[in-house]
C-alpha cells in the first residue's frame, strides 16, 4: 500500500509542476500545399500552390497538466506554378472566345503574385508530460483571411487584344488539427516541433475581355478554391 501511495504522490507532484506553466511560442517553418490547392489543371478548383514559408505566434493557457486552451496567429505564403497557370488561362480564353487562336507573333504579357493567408484560431490542446517532454494533440477553429495570387494576362496582335485578370480576398471559416512535441530545456524555456493540417476556402474573381476593334466582349465569373496545407514548424517556447 505504501508503494501505491508513493507512486500516486510522485504522479501528483510531477503533474503539479506542469499545472501553472502557461506559455507563448514563436515558430517558423514550411507551408506545404495539399490536394487541390497543390494541383494544376483547368478544372476551376486548382490552386497551383508550391511549398513555401509559415510563421506562427501561439499562446497556451494551462487549465490542468493535461489540458490547455490554445490560440494561434499564423501567416503562410505559397508560390505558384506560373507556367502551368499561364497555359490554363490561355485555354480559358480559347474556350470563351472560339474565334481566338494564338498567333506565333502575338505579344504576351503575364504577371502573377503569390498565395498569402493569415489564420486566427482558438481551441483545446491535450498535453501529456513525460519527464522533460510534453506531447501535444490539438484542434482549433476560427477565421482565415486568404489572398489568392493576382494574375494578369494580356495578349495583343493585329487589331486584337485579349485580357484575363484574377484577384480576390476572402474571410472565411478555417480550422486546423495537429500534433507537436516540446522539449523543456528548463522551467522557463523549451523547443517545439509541430505539424498542423490547415483548411479553408478562398474565392477568386475572374474577368475576361476580347476586343477586335469593334468593342470588347467581357465575361466574369468567380471560383472557390479549397486551401489546404500542412504547416511544419520549429521554434522557441517561453513559460511563465
Amino acid at each position: 500500500m505504501k508503494k501505491i501511495y508513493a507512486i500516486i504522490t510522485a504522479i501528483f507532484i510531477t503533474s503539479f509542476s506542469f499545472a501553472q506553466h502557461h506559455s507563448v511560442s514563436l515558430l517558423m517553418g514550411a507551408s506545404v500545399p495539399l490536394a487541390e490547392y497543390a494541383s494544376d489543371g483547368d478544372d476551376g478548383t486548382a490552386g497551383y500552390a508550391l511549398p513555401s514559408f509559415a510563421l506562427s505566434f501561439e499562446g497556451n493557457y494551462s487549465l490542468s497538466p493535461y489540458l490547455s486552451l490554445s490560440g494561434i496567429a499564423n501567416y503562410g505564403m505559397n508560390g505558384v506554378s506560373a507556367e502551368e497557370l499561364k497555359n490554363d488561362l490561355i485555354n480559358d480564353l480559347k474556350e470563351l472566345y472560339p474565334l481566338f487562336t494564338l498567333p506565333a507573333d502575338a505579344e504576351v504579357t503575364y504577371l502573377i503574385s503569390q498565395w498569402n493567408y493569415v489564420n486566427l484560431m482558438l481551441g483545446p490542446t491535450i498535453c501529456l508530460p513525460v519527464s522533460r517532454f510534453i506531447f501535444q494533440v490539438r484542434a482549433m477553429a476560427g477565421m482565415s483571411f486568404t489572398m489568392p495570387p493576382e494574375r494578369d494576362l494580356l495578349i495583343t496582335y493585329t487589331n486584337t487584344s485579349l485580357k484575363s485578370h484574377g484577384e480576390g480576398q476572402s474571410l472565411k471559416f478555417g480550422w486546423l488539427a495537429g500534433a507537436g512535441i516540446i522539449y523543456k530545456n528548463n522551467a522557463k524555456m523549451g523547443l517545439r516541433l509541430g505539424a498542423d493540417y490547415f483548411s479553408t476556402k478562398s474565392v477568386v474573381d475572374l474577368n475576361y475581355s476580347f476586343d477586335q476593334g469593334s468593342g470588347a466582349d467581357n465575361n466574369k465569373r468567380s471560383i472557390e478554391i479549397p486551401v489546404t496545407a500542412m504547416n511544419i514548424t520549429l521554434g522557441i517556447v517561453s513559460y511563465f
